[in-house]
């Protein structure tokens, strides 16, 4: 279902969509990524940079865009070969993807 979610439905949005989130762990949740998939998602660390700025300026960090998170965040680049790599799952199905991140997020 988050699978269909995320590439089905969002999918069919435009790059431009503003995401508006409830929380402000944006932080923790670009480190999180940056530092599970270094090669992968170069665009994590430059991001977290980004956001660090702003939080130390007590600025928030959101809102944020879909093309931005399908640049950064894992759950929307599952889909990506290099993900999986990184992963140590070369040629997993995207579903087997997702899980794998949902475990090791869920484990953070």
């Amino acid at each position: 279902d988050m699978l269909h979610a995320l590439h089905a439905v969002y999918g069919e949005l435009p790059d431009s969509t503003p995401l508006y989130c409830g929380h402000e762990y944006t932080e923790a949740n670009l480190s999180w990524a940056a530092s599970l998939l270094p090669a992968s998602t170069p665009a994590a660390l430059s991001s977290l940079h980004s956001v660090r700025s702003l939080r130390a300026r007590a600025l928030p960090s959101v809102p944020s865009t879909l093309g931005a998170e399908r640049c950064h965040n894992p759950f929307l680049r599952c889909h990506v070969p290099a993900v999986a790599e990184e992963l140590g799952m070369p040629g997993a199905a995207p579903v087997a993807v997702m899980q794998r991140l949902r475990e090791l997020k869920n484990s953070a």
